[in-house]
């Protein structure tokens, strides 16, 4: 399970991107890529999470989805 922010974003757009073999055209914003971008919203708390194997962590942040950029159209 990621621990921090940055590892939360790789996990989410490089690491997927190489996966698939696509690295070097999307899994990051630059100039010229495609890109679908989500932004969230940072709330701070006590949390509870579950990963897909079933164990447990707490953390103190979460994010919420605040709206979705998909083929230049703006989703709420």
């Amino acid at each position: 399970m990621c621990r921090n922010l940055d590892e939360v974003i790789r996990a989410s757009t490089q690491n997927p991107a190489g996966i698939i073999g696509l690295e070097s055209k999307i899994g990051t914003l630059r100039e010229g890529w495609v890109a679908d971008i989500g932004v969230f919203e940072l709330q701070e708390g006590k949390y509870l999470f579950d990963d897909c194997f079933g164990e447990k962590m707490e953390g103190t942040v979460k994010l919420i989805p605040a709206l979705t950029i998909m083929d230049g159209r703006v989703w709420r």
